[in-house]
């Protein structure tokens, strides 16, 4: 059983409450709080054999853990396999669930999982993004405090995460600012990476007139 330590006290990883629990204390008024299983279908990945698996693109296209997680949405695939264990469909969230536990990502097609992963697919009820945005918000928690971290969840773990349940309008007014910011956020670091490049570039060229006799 996967565990983790919160001040100082281990719980067992499937204890509902046990991860995030702190963050419920203050919900805001209209807005419930509730646990991934009340409002998500959890599908914990299976792995097919490896004589299944190919690179020439045949059969469905096979993920198994972290590796190919992008920012946001998964990676073109690499592997594919012709034996389907296990299916995340378009718009299910991605969970690595062996070590790394935790990080998240978006399914962008029909893909087979392997034991690495689990999808969560929300319903109608549930904005995904907002969840995905929520399940950034607990990634420290899933994965545990001041090295604890421990090397797996399960299905039933993931089910009792507990999460912030908030009418439609504001999943989406919130899940919108995020994306805002998020693109914000983008913008100013591309910028500082293009001023890095031309301090680095501007140190060379001094470097180069100071050695040659030209500064």
């Amino acid at each position: 059983m996967s565990r983790v330590v919160r001040d100082g006290v281990e719980r067992k990883g499937g204890e509902r409450g046990a991860v995030g629990e702190d963050q419920g204390a203050a919900v805001k008024k209209g807005w419930q709080r509730k646990h991934i299983g009340d409002l998500c279908e959890v599908i914990a990945g299976q792995s097919p054999e490896g004589k299944f698996y190919n690179t020439d693109g045949k059969g469905m296209p096979f993920y198994q853990g972290k590796k190919d997680f992008g920012e946001k949405c998964i990676e073109d695939p690499t592997t594919w396999t012709t034996q389907i264990t296990k299916i995340a469909r378009e718009g299910d969230i991605l969970m690595s669930v062996r070590a790394p536990v935790g990080p998240v990502n978006f399914a962008t097609d029909e893909v087979c999982i392997g034991r690495g992963l689990a999808a969560i697919r929300s319903g109608t009820e549930l904005n995904r993004d907002f969840l995905f945005y929520q399940l950034l918000h607990l990634q420290p928690d899933i994965a545990g405090r001041e090295g604890a971290v421990f090397a797996s969840i399960n299905k039933s773990e993931i089910e009792a995460l507990p999460i912030a349940f908030a009418p439609l309008p504001d999943q989406q007014r919130i899940v919108a600012k995020i994306d805002s910011l998020s693109a914000e956020t983008q913008r100013l670091a591309s910028l500082y990476e293009r001023k890095l490049t031309a301090l680095e570039a501007l140190k060379k060229s001094l470097l180069h007139q100071a050695f040659t006799g030209q500064l």
